[in-house]
């Protein structure tokens, strides 16, 4: 629901279909003989007063208006033509104050209800973007994202510029991520994500903090891991991630994976040149 109404354009929609639907409830309902045998010039106005309401709930209450005014002055047009140059009496003077009262007030009751509903739309998109901000959780891995991922960094960097405490930053790289969703589907894809982080939770410690950095990017903080060990991690991730098994278990694929990675040193500037390093290593793995 919540792509529904962040468009407007589905939403007025909908609206002016319930609208149209309320009308036709209303004419079945007192007869669509007794309609269609009223003067043609009521049911000419009727119809442009229900087309005035629709075109101010998609277009608001400043187009409304306008359509409003238009409509009066063909109407008064009209009238002066039907009193003036055929003589003959079209509305009576009750009826002509009725219809002008219906003119504007359909306009600006649905010129309202649209600036209504496009108030609602704002705030729900401001309220979903605010919570979208908040969430940092990957929720098909489960893993921390990227925004979540560059608080870590930063925390982990200063932490072990105070202490001297080692860390390493590995990442993971899936190649033809969206050529193998395109040739398998989402779920498939969807299930290869899912067996992806399996392996990483499996193969790395509790303690280390895991990201989904990019769409095909997975980035794993080793904490007290210095270049000297690094290798036993990959070893043990390279060898679970080589193949994978599909979700209806008939066949196995061969997933391409490239690895990167950059350890903590007094040298680098900040958080950020240490990730600059994984990823040029990544980079030049792919090569």
């Amino acid at each position: 629901m919540q792509g529904f109404y962040n468009k407007k354009g589905a939403f007025f929609i909908v609206q002016s279909f319930l609208l149209l639907f309320l009308v036709t409830l209303s004419l079945y309902v007192t007869g669509f003989d007794r309609f269609f045998q009223m003067p043609r010039m009521t049911i000419i106005l009727y119809s442009g007063v229900l087309l005035i309401s629709l075109v101010s709930m998609a277009g608001g209450l400043l187009l409304g208006l306008g359509i409003s005014l238009t409509a009066m002055f063909i109407l008064g047009s009209v009238l002066i033509y039907g009193v003036f140059v055929s003589s003959v009496e079209i509305l009576s003077v009750k009826e002509i104050v009725i219809w002008m009262i219906a003119i504007i007030a359909s306009s600006l009751i649905s010129g309202i209800f649209h600036r209504w509903t496009t108030t609602i739309i704002d705030e729900h998109k401001e309220m979903a973007a605010k919570f979208d901000g908040l969430v940092t959780i990957d929720e098909v891995t489960g893993f921390d994202n990227k925004k979540r991922f560059h608080l870590e960094m930063e925390e982990e960097f200063k932490r072990s510029l105070r202490t001297g405490t080692p860390f390493t930053l590995l990442l993971i790289q899936f190649k033809y991520f969206q050529e193998y969703e395109r040739l398998y589907g989402f779920t498939e894809f969807k299930h290869l994500v899912k067996s992806l982080s399996d392996v990483l939770w499996k193969q790395t410690r509790i303690s280390d903090r895991k990201f989904r950095v990019e769409h095909d990017t997975f980035g794993v903080i080793l904490f007290n891991t210095g270049e000297e060990n690094l290798h036993y991690v990959l070893d043990k991730i390279g060898e679970q991630l080589k193949y994978h098994k599909l979700a209806d278990g008939k066949k196995e694929v061969t997933i391409t994976v490239s690895f990167g990675a950059a350890s903590f040193k007094r040298e680098f500037n900040d958080y950020a040149e240490l990730i600059q390093h994984a990823f040029q290593e990544l980079e030049e793995y792919m090569q």
